[in-house]
C-alpha cells in the first residue's frame, strides 16, 4: 500500500487498510486511532 502511495499520490483509506488486515473498519479505528488519523490527515 505504500508504494502506490508513493507512485500514485494518494493515501489509502481506513477501510481499505482495514481490509488488508483482515479486520472491520470499527475494529480497525478502534485498536489503532494514531494510524486512522493520520491517514484522515489532509495531504499536505
Amino acid at each position: 500500500m505504500l508504494r502506490r502511495t508513493e507512485e500514485t499520490g494518494q493515501r489509502p483509506g481506513v477501510l481499505a487498510l482495514a481490509r488488508q488486515f483482515s479486520m472491520s473498519n470499527t475494529t480497525f479505528r478502534r485498536h489503532f486511532p494514531d494510524i486512522t488519523r493520520e491517514i484522515a490527515r489532509p495531504a499536505p
